[in-house]
């Protein structure tokens, strides 16, 4: 269907013609956009051609949420609407002003309407492609796709030595876009083999059981919850799961867990460094107990390093483009009055995921956070596994049910 997304009554006349041809609105994917035809700083900004670039980039969002969020709530519809950024909203840049303003707005919009409408179960969410030959981008620099991804080539350094694709920004729109624990089996992590810290319970054991489901060749459970441990062992089944006792705050038991998984299957894919502690005190920074401080760092923090550094080495030696998750938490976003050692944990282990992302990215290998306050975290951590993610890395995959945007 034609529609102008720089006219509200377009948008507008999209969505009611959606519903009367089919009966209902599930997603809305906000995606049209234009990209800035100059180079200009703040200093030769010229506002007209701002206005007409924002009518775009931010007024077809705009109206977008609220013709498809009216919807979707007068049907009562549990829907999703995705809005398409950039990576540019949280860079900052010498050129293209208009541009990067353009889509720090978009991600402004994206947080107030997914607060908003959250009380409707209707999720917003935003994707921000990095460097990407588009069509639109090739009409920019008058240059073909493989010549524009050749350029991107030069310039970044990359995971696995590609260029980020449209198929990669498609997969995680469809991802967002899904419930994918309601989707047909797949085999996202067939031939793979996996290591699952602090998997004999909660996320981890749910997460264990999902990546057993999604054909994962074998897993090896690491806790120590021994008891715990062997009963999840058993239930997923010993033809694709194993049980190793391993406390993470030990780095040289996370560097033999390492070790047997390779000698005994010969390779590592995934390494879900999930295991974690909670404080045992509400403490605030001027009642700091340095001794409880130390324990939650060795397994929080410490023993998450550990099992990012013995997985990576494997990784790089066998030359196996492998993906690293690591479990964070709201809490190193959002602070606290109480749990002070806690929250300073997780906030140390985002730090890890962003700072090494690049230097493993250049070896094939993807490091990525996923920040926890919900059940669904093991659809997240399936995806940042699976080849689905392959252009991720060093993210933070905020999984919180609109918790950080109240």
């Amino acid at each position: 269907m034609y529609c102008d997304v720089t006219k509200e009554q377009d948008i507008g006349s999209l969505v009611q013609s959606t519903i009367r041809l089919h009966g209902r609105l599930g997603i809305m994917f906000c995606n049209a956009g234009v990209l800035s035809q100059s180079m200009k700083t703040i200093l030769e900004f010229d506002l007209s051609s701002y206005e007409k670039f924002f009518a775009v980039n931010v007024g077809e969002v705009a109206a977008s949420i609220e013709y498809a969020g009216q919807a979707m709530v007068k049907a009562n519809s549990r829907g999703s609407i995705i809005c398409k950024a950039s990576i540019a909203a949280g860079l900052a840049s010498d050129r293209n002003t208009d541009y990067v303003m353009s889509k720090s707005l978009v991600v402004a919009l994206m947080r107030c309407a997914s607060s908003q409408l959250a009380p409707h179960v209707i999720h917003v969410k935003i994707i921000s492609p990095g460097p990407v030959a588009t069509s639109a981008l090739c009409a920019t620099l008058g240059m073909g796709a493989d010549d524009i991804e050749s350029m991107f080539l030069r310039m970044f350094r990359l995971k696995n030595d590609g260029v980020l694709k449209v198929k990669h920004v498609a997969d995680a729109a469809v991802f967002l876009a899904t419930n994918s624990a309601n989707s047909p089996m797949s085999n996202k992590l067939e031939g793979k083999v996996a290591i699952v810290t602090g998997g004999a319970s909660g996320i981890g054991e749910a997460t264990a059981r999902h990546f057993a489901v999604h054909g994962i060749r074998m897993m090896v459970i690491a806790d120590i919850q021994d008891e715990l441990g062997q009963k999840v062992m058993e239930s997923i089944g010993s033809h694709k799961c194993s049980y190793k006792h391993c406390d993470v705050a030990d780095e040289e038991q996370v560097k033999n867990l390492v070790h047997s998984t390779v000698q005994n299957h010969g390779r590592l894919d995934i390494m879900f460094s999930n295991a974690g502690i909670v404080s045992n005190t509400t403490q605030t920074i001027l009642e700091l107990d340095f001794a409880e401080f130390d324990r939650i760092f060795a397994v929080n923090a410490r023993g998450m390093g550990a099992c990012v550094k013995h997985a990576a080495r494997a990784m790089v030696e066998l030359k196996i483009r492998g993906s690293i998750v690591c479990t964070a938490s709201t809490s190193a976003s959002s602070g606290s009055e109480r749990f002070t050692d806690y929250c300073v944990s997780k906030h140390a282990l985002v730090g890890l995921v962003n700072r090494q992302a690049n230097s493993l990215g250049c070896m094939g290998l993807g490091l990525k956070g996923v920040t926890l306050d919900t059940k669904h975290i093991a659809d997240a951590v399936l995806f940042l596994a699976s080849q689905d993610s392959d252009l991720i890395t060093g993210h933070d995959l905020v999984v919180d049910a609109g918790f950080l945007v109240r």
